[in-house]
């Protein structure tokens, strides 16, 4: 996919080649020297099946080792420790930052991968965090942070911004690592000054990258400072719903650098004309990898701030091209439990065993806004089917329970036996943003039912 990196073009810059032969800008988040002139010729080649169970090459280790780390089965029963179990209730893993940290106001959008090295699992999530912002308080965009774990169930963040060591290395501790990318604020014209979020994370390795075993391309979405007025006839004035889709790129999965997409603004791709479904922004990409190294990338968007949302799909050959297929899920019925709009999808690919096609997970809204997670089945990818009637995990019945008002940005992994966590974002009232990540796991091989985890109450 990348064909070769060329050298350092300034401090900041770098540029390369890809498989057309287009020239496209790195540019570095951080202040880590050019790395990218090490990579040369040759093609990135997928390392897992998308359900991070196949494995079929190493992969870079998060932390400094000597040895990389690979996709393995999990265990799924992991044991929550007590400082964990005290510290949050009816299954919550993960809350908000501390108070004046940049992700004390939301935390959401879980993108879980688990990697195993010789002796210990590791787990690595991704996530979406803020403190502030002019974006509406419902989102959880923001930043995007990195928290580490042992099992997936106890977690460990940080508190502040990637930081690099004085050997020019980046250092990598769960009490130091916090926000791994921020809004960009240097270059005024692009489509992510205001907020940015975490879409899909996938590691793609070549054996022609020196000194590690794979690269990590992050799929992302990120708004601007435009601004929308509201459709409820006040003087409301909405920013950053302008949202599309970017990718950046990383060798380590803590210092990304943004690749300048075919978009004036960076992106990817740009959001449909003026009538069409996906008109006001694009965002939450997800990405699954084809057997033939195509790509496809769900996303979701609507045409105005009252219409509910949408899916949609896009395809490349080669990560940087897209080309839009337009809407191929949309809300259900009226009086249905997603007749509000459906977003934030996760599709994995379906073994033969499972009769092979697709499986997708999405955030499902009611007709007041109520969020809870479905499920859905294809073939192709392009033609959908409800798996149920109603909601594959609803939001908790309990009285207080920190998701008592909504769960939503479903992460599911498989693990051993076929079995599924379901990692997602919930809140405890229904119209604010998410405040913590939480798990479920599946009642034994069914895909569309799920029980919260029992370790934490």
């Amino acid at each position: 996919m990348i064909s070769s990196i060329l050298a350092q073009t300034c401090s900041r810059h770098a540029s390369f080649f890809d498989s057309q032969g287009s020239q496209r800008m790195v540019k570095r988040i951080t202040s880590i020297p050019a790395q990218w002139n090490k990579i040369s010729s040759g093609s990135f080649q997928q390392i897992s099946s998308f359900s991070n169970v196949s494995l079929r090459q190493s992969i870079p280790s998060l932390r400094q080792r000597e040895r990389p780390c690979k996709f393995v089965q999990a265990n799924n029963n992991p044991q929550i420790s007590p400082e964990i179990s005290s510290e949050v209730n009816a299954g919550r893993l993960f809350g908000l930052g501390e108070e004046g940290a940049w992700d004390h106001h939301a935390v959401g959008g879980p993108m879980v991968k688990m990697f195993q090295g010789d002796n210990e699992e590791r787990w690595v999530m991704w996530y979406n965090g803020r403190a502030g912002g002019p974006h509406p308080e419902i989102l959880d965009s923001g930043c995007i942070g990195v928290a580490t774990s042992s099992d997936g169930v106890n977690w460990k963040r940080g508190v502040g911004r990637m930081e690099v060591t004085g050997d020019r290395q980046p250092s990598f501790d769960g009490s130091e690592v916090g926000s791994v990318m921020q809004p960009n604020e240097e270059d005024w014209w692009t489509f992510d000054t205001c907020h940015v979020g975490v879409g899909d994370v996938q590691i793609l390795s070549s054996g022609t990258v020196q000194a590690s075993g794979g690269v990590y391309w992050m799929f992302y979405y990120g708004g601007d400072y435009n601004e929308d007025e509201a459709e409820d006839g006040s003087e409301t004035v909405l920013t950053g719903l302008r949202t599309r889709p970017g990718l950046a790129l990383s060798q380590d999965g803590l210092n990304f650098a943004r690749i300048e997409g075919d978009h004036y603004t960076g992106a990817l791709f740009d959001f449909g004309k003026e009538g069409e479904w996906d008109s006001l922004g694009i965002s939450k990409p997800q990405v699954v990898m084809l057997k033939n190294r195509d790509m496809l990338m769900f996303f979701q968007g609507r045409s105005s701030p009252s219409d509910p949302f949408s899916i949609g799909l896009a395809k490349s050959s080669d990560g940087f091209r897209w080309e839009k297929k337009g809407k191929v899920f949309g809300p259900g019925p009226p009086g249905s439990f997603d007749c509000g709009g459906v977003a934030r999808p996760y599709v994995l690919p379906l073994p033969p065993s499972k009769g092979g096609g697709f499986v997708m997970y999405y955030e499902a809204r009611d007709q007041d806004g109520v969020r809870s997670i479905g499920g859905a089945l294809s073939k192709d990818g392009m033609t959908w089917k409800r798996a149920k009637d109603g909601p594959v995990f609803s939001r908790s019945q309990v009285d207080r329970a920190w998701d008592a008002g909504t769960v939503r940005s479903p992460c599911p992994v498989l693990v051993g036996g076929g079995k599924l966590r379901l990692y997602y974002g919930g809140s405890s009232k229904v119209h604010e943003p998410s405040q913590g990540v939480g798990m479920a796991l599946s009642d034994g091989e069914d895909m569309f039912s799920f029980t919260r985890f029992e370790g934490v109450n």
